[in-house]
């Protein structure tokens, strides 16, 4: 009776990485035995005098014996699978930030096959593999791009930022660093505050035009857009209904003081904040406390932390027109002060206390159980408002026309309608801290690149 032969299954990383490599012949016998079979021996000779092996190459690099090195070789000389294993090696041992750039489509495409091998091979590290980006679990990121080096990752000068104040021009946020934008978070699906290193002028571009179904992005072929799925996907590479992440973002009046207006954020899938309280949240790495009310200094439209300050309600409504008698006496409300004031004059102080001593006595006595029963008694006679007809025609008219402006707006949809190539423009690129992520136009592109060790191929 015939048995089945198991086929043997590449050794994964949880079993031969206890131990790391530490010098060039265990770094070959660590390549040989976790690759044999999926990739060709890498060859560890020279074949002429005063040549170096792919292995030398790989050993001095790794090791980092050498900081920056070029690589010339003959054609089918194991350039790009030498420096697959290399990126590979560093992207899974020390966690780095890498850009692999190849200088034509094909190349690109088999260094990211000689990722999708490893990945195969070292599954336990390995977050996601797309060939826009592989990220692991401990942080590292490498990116597989095509096209020069000035060209990876830019936008076009009108290229609209969203920052915590107001919306800008990129060209006029060159030379400007320490303030923050919006980013999204991909492990949270939740948007959160970056602050920006750098902005500046990478110089002239190709550029493809990408029109959604609402709004438009300029930018290099390579760089990366968030999609609604998670994974990025460069522009050039972006197809007729794909749905890609946004920010959505707009300013409403406060309902109580009709004077002022505030930003609105969705934050996440069903979850809307006022931004400023949201922001300051990000910023202290911490939910806000009940009786916390975040008190803009200046602006109410200006959401920059340091624009922001924490204090309770009564020293709030104390900076405030709420709490302030001159709101309610003073020139906002000319008709409405008049009839108020005339009223106060006609009583005594007698007539005043004795209409007000009732309702605070009354309140101030009552038992935690009683003050219970007369919240529940108020919202039950809102609730009988709501039961007339004129009540919920009225709500119900006002719920269309926020759903029609939603839709309008292009609320959770945001799809590509069309790319096609534009022509060469001024590029800029921004630099965030975290995420390496930001919004441009009101969709979340990626950070342009930021590495350690950048290799270039052909």
């Amino acid at each position: 009776m015939e048995t089945k032969k198991e086929e043997k299954q590449p050794k994964s990383l949880e079993i031969v990485t206890h131990k790391l490599p530490k010098n060039e012949e265990e770094l070959y016998q660590y390549i040989e035995t976790n690759t044999k079979g999926v990739i060709p021996p890498t060859p560890r000779w020279s074949v002429q005098e005063g040549h170096s092996s792919p292995l030398d190459f790989i050993s001095e690099s790794y090791f980092e014996e050498v900081t920056d090195c070029i690589v010339l070789a003959n054609r089918h000389g194991v350039k790009t699978m030498s420096f697959s294993i290399l990126a590979f090696l560093d992207l899974t041992h020390k966690n780095l930030g890498i850009a692999t750039i190849g200088a034509i489509q094909p190349q690109a495409r088999r260094s990211y096959e000689y990722t999708q091998k490893f990945c195969r091979l070292f599954p336990n590290y390995i977050e996601k593999s797309l060939m826009s980006t592989t990220t692991t679990k401990g942080g590292g990121n490498l990116e597989i791009v095509v096209g020069s080096i000035r060209g990876v990752n830019c936008l076009t000068g009108d290229t609209t930022i969203e920052t915590l104040d107001e919306k800008r021009k990129i060209r006029e946020l060159v030379g400007k660093k320490g303030f923050y934008l919006h980013s999204f978070d991909l492990k949270s699906k939740r948007f959160t505050i970056s602050k920006v290193k750098r902005v500046w002028k990478a110089g002239k571009a190709l550029v493809y035009k990408v029109i959604f179904d609402k709004g438009v992005l300029f930018a290099t072929r390579d760089h990366l857009v968030l999609l609604k799925d998670g994974n990025y996907r460069a522009v050039g590479d972006l197809k007729v209904g794909d749905r890609v992440e946004v920010l959505y973002r707009t300013i409403e009046r406060d309902k109580r003081e009709r004077s002022k207006y505030y930003w609105n954020l969705k934050v996440a899938a069903k979850e809307h904040k006022r931004e400023h309280r949201w922001v300051m949240e990000e910023f202290l790495g911490r939910k806000l406390q009940e009786g916390e009310v975040v008190h803009h200094k200046v602006n109410t439209l200006n959401n920059n932390p340091d624009c922001l300050e924490i204090m309770s309600r009564e020293e709030h409504s104390s900076q405030t027109n709420i709490g302030n008698k001159n709101f309610w006496f003073g020139k906002k409300r000319p008709e409405q002060s008049k009839k108020l004031k005339q009223y106060l004059r006609d009583l005594s102080p007698e007539e005043m206390e004795k209409r007000i001593a009732p309702m605070r006595d009354s309140y101030k006595n009552m038992s935690p159980s009683e003050k219970k029963k007369f919240a529940e008694e108020s919202r039950k006679r809102v609730l009988q408002d709501w039961k007339t007809e004129d009540r919920r025609q009225k709500q119900t008219e006002n719920w269309k026309n926020q759903f029609t402006s939603a839709k309008e707006q292009g609320m959770n949809n945001h799809t590509v309608i069309s790319v096609k190539i534009y022509g060469e423009e001024d590029v800029y690129d921004i630099e965030t801290e975290k995420n390496q992520n930001f919004v441009a136009n009101g969709i979340v592109v990626h950070n342009s690149l930021t590495q350690r060790r950048l290799t270039l191929t052909k």
